[in-house]
């Protein structure tokens, strides 16, 4: 009697592992790429989105923080819609990316794009206005490091 054919394709596996289905590979480049743009959108979703939302609540926290601060109702919506709604939506555009992963290269790529934005139109502030503080210097440097971050990850993704 002939052996059957899942024993022959068990025999193979053995002499070429990496063609059959016994035998992955328990380490990927595909799968630490996802696992980085994973961990990378679930620290942005962290970051961006309970900072917006406090910020829509308590704009007031910018006067103290930034030097922000609003001198009409006018100005304090501004500041909720500028700095909260925008950042709110920074966090929820990572969470979808993070949720269904055909939008993480989207939401790295718009990351790098904001960011850069921000970082670019802080440090033009910076050097016309003198604005060096605590808080410039801090946000220069998130700005700037994030905006590489965000468009290693971009890059790698490849949308």
């Amino acid at each position: 009697m002939a052996p059957d054919a899942g024993c022959w394709s068990l025999a193979f596996s053995f002499i070429r592992p990496s063609q059959t289905r016994f035998f992955k590979p328990a380490h990927s480049v595909e799968g630490d790429q996802t696992m980085a743009m994973k961990i990378f959108l679930g620290l942005s979703v962290f970051i961006w989105l309970p900072y917006g939302l406090y910020c829509i609540a308590v704009p007031e926290y910018l006067a103290e923080a930034a030097g922000v601060a609003a001198t009409t109702a006018t100005g304090t919506t501004e500041i909720r819609a500028m700095y909260g709604g925008l950042q709110t939506s920074i966090g929820l555009l990572c969470a979808l990316g993070l949720a269904r992963p055909k939008y993480a290269h989207t939401a790295a790529t718009a990351l790098c794009f904001l960011l850069a934005g921000l970082f670019s139109a802080r440090f033009i502030g910076f050097v016309l206005d003198e604005s060096g503080s605590d808080y410039t210097y801090g946000t220069l440097v998130f700005e700037s490091t994030y905006t590489v971050i965000a468009g290693y990850m971009a890059n790698r993704s490849q949308g």
